[in-house]
């Protein structure tokens, strides 16, 4: 967590900011601080930025007033960002975590690192981990998803994986591993993909897992 002027040090819009902050590079948060406010003013530094749960594409260097309702805290989420996410748990072990979700915002080329352990013991101090390199790349109305094999120490679980992307347009057909998906509405839990045009969002179930 670190506050707006860390990463936007440029910008002197931020540094009289202390009710948002960075929760690492590509994620902002803002909470309402205010007791019964029904919204709030946002202010966005310089750059691209989406709307974490409606994915409303966002320009830099302005203030924006959002709704605020006590069940939504107001999110955004830089573009090019991988932002990887499990099923909710109350402790560690729970259940398997047979996928995982990936939610993307697809700008140019950008990569993420997933790490991976198995979250109960101090085996990673001796390198018993694991390293999942994803990569996104976009360029004009072509876009590819790279997710390598996992790499290092520690064997994961095996999972599949949900992903979610940003996008401003309607893919006329999806492929993984070169074969065709079928586009369905997903709710099947069936390996296939489905576009939201409202939100500009594209999501895909895929067929193969991390192995």
């Amino acid at each position: 967590m670190s506050p707006l002027v860390m990463d936007y040090p440029k910008d002197e819009n931020t540094y009289h900011i202390s009710d948002q902050y960075m929760f690492g590079p590509s994620m902002m948060v803002c909470p309402v601080t205010t007791k019964g406010a029904l919204s709030r003013p946002v202010y966005f530094p310089d750059g691209d930025w989406y709307d974490f749960w409606t994915g409303e594409f966002i320009r830099g260097r302005q203030y924006r007033s959002f709704l605020t309702p006590p069940d939504l805290m107001p999110i955004f989420i830089k573009a090019s960002a991988i932002i990887p996410m499990q099923e909710t748990m109350q402790y560690v072990g729970e259940k398997p975590v047979d996928r995982i979700e990936l939610f993307i915002f697809p700008q140019a080329e950008s990569s993420y690192q997933l790490y991976e352990d198995d979250g109960t013991s101090t085996d990673y101090v001796n390198d018993i981990y694991s390293l999942t390199t994803i990569h996104s790349h976009l360029d004009d109305c072509h876009w590819i998803l790279n997710i390598e094999k996992p790499a290092g120490n520690f064997i994961p679980e095996t999972h599949s994986y949900s992903i979610r992307a940003c996008i401003e347009f309607e893919p006329q057909m999806v492929t993984e591993n070169g074969k065709i998906l079928f586009q369905t509405n997903l709710s099947e839990e069936q390996p296939g993909w489905y576009y939201d045009a409202e939100s500009n969002q594209l999501f895909i179930l895929t067929e193969t897992n991390n192995r």
